[in-house]
């Protein structure tokens, strides 16, 4: 921390600048801003567009700052991740000042802010988890070109530095031989334990943290640590300290012993209640013996541990590495990748090929020029046929809207389709997933924009890994964006996206749906979760 705090009072003219700037807010007072140039390798600066232009209000990286906001950050509008240090440039401003005690943000532009040797990314994850620094990269030579998870995972195995047991050794990432007696590769969550705690990451509620494994509530301890709630020896659903009639499980508020529940009787009667009233915090709805507090489906009961709500408890499910839906043994009978859920890259899952009858090794499985994401989504035409409909002369290449108002190689409709401008050529030298490749190398082989940025948000729910864990939540769990921890009627993602505590129903001192709609205008309603 020292060394950030030298850092801080290095930078104290940015400080400076960066207040300067808010407060002008929102005509950046800068008149240029920093991108990369691909065909250089090099950091280029580049004039800024004319005030009220509509490039200031875009998110032309998709990282949820504005071109504006990046502008004034000095992080590069163009790049989610601009020092590729596998934080991204919106995560760099927003929750990396609480590891640094407020005092400033990493640099979105240098891999290692405080000069130490480690890089942002594993001082992050070690502030957050509590995990030991293992990795300098002191007298390392990078590779060029420099793989994206560089900084984060230095032997390139898919293990990243603070949870790879070897992280100098791409052939070893875990340690002989794990609690639970399973050894595996990180990408497997099903057979690696990040956090060592002898749980696998698949089935850990907390797989970063060592001393949490099986806290599904999120209140801070493991339910089997937890104090065990009051015998219901009849199973109705009351405990034997508040039953009437604790072995009859027909009977619970029979207080007066005529046989007739007293709520049920008429008019109801009371008289002999004890002092112990029903226990609100027990209930089993569903009679599967399992608390309702700790039951994945309350009200089904074939399900109690559904976490990942595909229809099966998930100590019975068949491995399915990749979380995708198609089981370890299938892909490997089919050929597709068990450890990645988009073999061929194309923006369809491996199970969404199957559902289309696709070829999941294919990124064109008709070979029109199409890929089957573009003609499923984007053209809405027919993946499987080269020509969708009957009597049609051209292929669907040809059938199809390819304008391209900025020239830059991609049409108009694909750009629109990963929140791109179609107005503004630069968008084809992005990197909107931040894997080395640009966005107009990435249409031009086929590949989804975003098919890499899963390293950055492992359940795809739209939030990152880190930011789920700033927050408390679960980074392989995608239902999580869509709930609403506070009770405060915005979903979580929309706080966060909003730059309000999804844990605080007042983040400034109102209800935050009261300020979300003053504020920006919305007229929402509040969610039903």
């Amino acid at each position: 921390m020292n060394s950030f705090r030298r850092f801080s009072r290095r930078a104290w003219l940015l400080h400076g600048y960066l207040l300067a700037s808010m407060i002008l807010w929102p005509v950046p007072t800068v008149r240029s801003y920093w991108t990369w140039d691909t065909t250089t390798n090099a950091k280029v600066e580049i004039e800024n567009p004319p005030v009220g232009d509509s490039w200031w209000d875009d998110d032309s990286d998709g990282d949820g700052m504005t071109n504006a906001e990046e502008v004034v950050f000095g992080s590069d509008p163009y790049n989610r991740d601009s020092d590729h240090d596998g934080l991204t440039d919106t995560d760099e401003r927003d929750i990396t000042p609480a590891m640094l005690e407020g005092l400033i943000t990493t640099d979105p532009w240098n891999w290692d802010s405080n000069g130490n040797g480690h890089s942002d990314h594993d001082e992050y994850w070690a502030w957050q988890s509590g995990l030991a620094l293992n990795v300098s990269y002191y007298g390392q030579s990078p590779p060029s070109p420099l793989p994206p998870d560089y900084y984060r995972d230095l032997d390139g195995d898919g293990t990243y530095n603070l949870w790879d047991y070897s992280p100098t050794d791409s052939g070893t990432s875990s340690p002989p031989s794990d609690p639970s007696g399973s050894t595996g590769t990180s990408a497997d969550p099903s057979s690696t334990d990040s956090d060592w705690d002898g749980y696998m990451d698949a089935y850990d509620s907390h797989p970063y943290t060592s001393w949490l494994w099986e806290d599904w509530n999120w209140n801070g301890t493991n339910d089997s640590q937890e104090p065990p709630p009051p015998s219901d020896s009849d199973g109705d659903g009351y405990f034997d300290t508040s039953d009437s009639h604790p072995y009859w499980n027909s009977l619970w508020e029979d207080w007066n012993n005529n046989g007739t529940n007293d709520s049920q009787e008429s008019p109801p009667t009371y008289s002999s209640d004890p002092t112990y009233p029903p226990d609100p915090n027990y209930s089993d709805g569903d009679g599967d013996g399992v608390n309702d507090a700790y039951d994945s489906d309350p009200t089904d009961s074939s399900l109690w541990e559904d976490w990942n709500r595909n229809g099966t408890n998930d100590s019975s499910e068949p491995p399915d590495a990749d979380g995708d839906g198609v089981t370890d043994a299938d892909e490997y009978t089919a050929g597709t990748n068990p450890n990645f859920h988009d073999s061929d890259g194309d923006g369809l899952s491996d199970s969404e090929e199957r559902t289309a009858q696709t070829n999941p090794l294919l990124v064109d499985t008709d070979s029109d020029g199409l890929t089957d994401h573009e003609e499923i989504f984007i053209y809405q035409k027919n993946p499987l046929l080269s020509r969708s409909l009957p009597g049609q002369q051209q292929i669907d290449y040809y059938q199809v809207n390819r304008t391209d108002t900025d020239l830059d190689g991609i049409p108009d409709l694909v750009e629109a389709w990963y929140g791109r401008d179609p107005a503004s050529d630069a968008d084809a030298a992005s990197d909107l997933d931040v894997d080395g490749h640009t966005d107009l190398d990435a249409y031009l082989a086929g590949w989804s924009f975003t098919v890499s940025f899963t390293s950055y948000d492992q359940d795809r729910d739209g939030i990152t890994d880190a930011r789920e864990s700033y927050w408390g939540f679960n980074p392989y769990d995608p239902d999580d964006a869509t709930q609403d921890a506070d009770h405060d009627g915005l979903l979580n993602i929309e706080e966060i996206r909003l730059g309000l505590d999804p844990l605080s129903a007042t983040t400034h001192g109102t209800p935050d749906l009261e300020y979300a709609n003053t504020t920006w205008s919305f007229g929402w309603k509040a969610c039903l979760n």
